[in-house]
């Protein structure tokens, strides 16, 4: 069977994401595509060089739905939106979050690419923050230093909620996004205006219809 390079790297993706990151071996992914070593090798010298190119696909994927943000229109929908368009992409790519600290531990040059990418989502959410205080989305701002605790909190149940997920009873995708996109929320729901509130709780109630 001939396969191209895209097709390795999606049956790897799935495998990493139903067996584990460490049960999937270069063999195993062949075996999956009915493909030899050889023919595997030729793409890819080894599965550290797989591991490497999803997550530079997913990095892609993340950016785009930054940039994507930035289009939609100033209103609490948009950020639950956003959360949801995330979160589609980190079950896309779950492997890398359920094996975050040996990804990063083992491959020196995605542990400075992801931390860089961090911090660029750091400054661009303080600034989309401050843009929706002005348009009336957030009513109380907190000072500078609390605004970037809280934004720090919300980064980091963003990067972990994939792995606390596998510990809960879910009977979808769905329902876990809903979940955790609630919980993250609980962080900003003290800033936001009247009409915002009032915005948030119909978004929820629809959602649970």
């Amino acid at each position: 069977m001939k396969v191209n390079k895209e097709k390795i790297l999606e049956t790897a993706r799935i495998l990493f994401n139903q067996r584990g990151l460490n049960a999937v071996t270069a063999r195993v992914i062949s075996t999956e595509l009915n493909i030899s070593p050889g023919s595997f090798s030729y793409h890819f010298p080894d599965k550290s060089r797989i591991i490497i190119e999803l997550y530079r696909t997913m990095n892609r994927e993340i950016k785009d739905c930054l940039q994507t943000t930035l289009t939609l229109p100033i209103k609490v929908g948009s950020i639950l939106t956003s959360f949801e368009t995330f979160a589609v992409v980190q079950l896309r790519y779950k492997f890398f979050f359920l094996n975050l600290f040996e990804i990063l531990n083992d491959f020196p040059s995605v542990k400075q690419h992801h931390k860089r990418s961090l911090a660029e989502e750091r400054i661009l959410t303080q600034q989309l923050f401050k843009l929706y205080v002005k348009e009336g989305v957030f009513e109380v701002i907190p000072p500078e230093k609390e605004l970037r605790t809280i934004l720090r909190q919300c980064q980091i149940l963003f990067t972990y909620w994939i792995a606390d997920a596998e510990l809960g009873e879910f009977k979808s995708e769905t329902d876990k996004i809903t979940y955790y996109q609630q919980v993250c929320c609980a962080f900003i729901l003290p800033f936001l205006s009247k009409k915002s509130a009032i915005e948030y709780r119909n978004y929820i109630k629809l959602q649970g219809k």
